[in-house]
């Protein structure tokens, strides 16, 4: 079995309203969200089950610092000696230093450096500051291997240049993401998406504040656009993704769609879930 990744969501409760998430808890989505945990007990058990194939767990939500038991699960996860990274809107404070040191990576969010855009972007007036106490927080614990992601619109794409120099100037961050709207299962109530020219545009942005010489900085993008949906198609990288929702329903981490659906971690056994992988994997390759 490929070594793998899995995202777990272990919530759907938020305390932003993005616009653009991809997993239907905006604003925008005219579609209501049972806002609920997943059941830590059951995926402890499945992750037990699993760890084998096992490599790296990423948490992710809703904001993940809204599950009640999130440090609890950080450190199951440390004791099996499971790679840890968390995504987060910037409620870290709400964690202590010794379970934040057993977190690999942080990933958070900033859509631009002017502050009425992020926050209209985020639908949350409070997603600026919390960002920066956020960060402000992983550096008072040497905390350094941080990812900023930038999710690009039509109102804050005249602002990434200026928004990358903000984040490795002012934030002290060299890491980058900058992505379009990720695609997902309705895509009725997602928001207008960038053109291929605007997406051309913004990748020479980064091309050029990565060649620049008075950076050291790493910058990814990722256009879901024209990858998103292939992975069936064009087979597996050397590392497997995996995720299960905050109702145990474990995909592929591509899109809550049937195509990419394996089982239920709570329903279904171990050995059901592991044929269901090697299935779709057949089809993969």
């Amino acid at each position: 079995m490929i070594p793998a990744t899995l995202r777990v969501y272990v919530t759907s409760n938020c305390n932003s309203k993005c616009k653009y998430c991809y997993r239907g808890l905006g604003a925008n989505n005219p579609i209501p969200i049972i806002r609920n945990n997943i059941d830590i007990e059951n995926l402890i058990k499945f992750i037990d089950s699993s760890i084998s194939f096992l490599k790296k767990v990423k948490i992710s939500g809703g904001e993940p610092t809204l599950f009640p038991n999130l440090s609890r699960f950080i450190h199951e996860l440390s004791e099996r000696d499971l790679e840890i990274e968390l995504y987060s809107n910037g409620g870290l404070t709400r964690l202590k230093p010794s379970t934040l040191n057993l977190i690999s990576k942080f990933h958070l969010s900033l859509d631009s450096l002017d502050k009425d855009i992020n926050c209209t972007n985020r639908g949350d007036m409070a997603s600026y500051k919390s960002l920066h106490d956020a960060v402000e927080y992983l550096h008072s614990i040497n905390q350094e291997n941080i990812q900023i992601q930038i999710t690009l619109l039509n109102d804050n794409i005249s602002t990434l240049g200026a928004t990358i120099d903000y984040i490795y100037k002012n934030l002290g961050i060299d890491q980058i993401k900058v992505s379009d709207v990720m695609l997902s299962g309705d895509e009725q109530w997602q928001v207008e998406r960038l053109t291929n020219s605007q997406l051309a545009m913004a990748y020479n942005t980064c091309m050029q504040k990565r060649r620049s010489s008075h950076y050291d900085i790493k910058i990814k993008t990722t256009f879901y656009r024209q990858k998103m949906y292939k992975l069936l198609n064009h087979g597996l990288s050397d590392l497997l993704s995996l995720f299960v929702n905050q109702n145990n329903e474990l995909y592929f981490f591509i899109g809550e769609s049937s195509l990419f659906y394996i089982g239920n971690t709570q329903l279904d056994s171990p050995d059901q879930i592991l044929h269901a992988m090697t299935a779709k994997l057949s089809i993969a390759e």
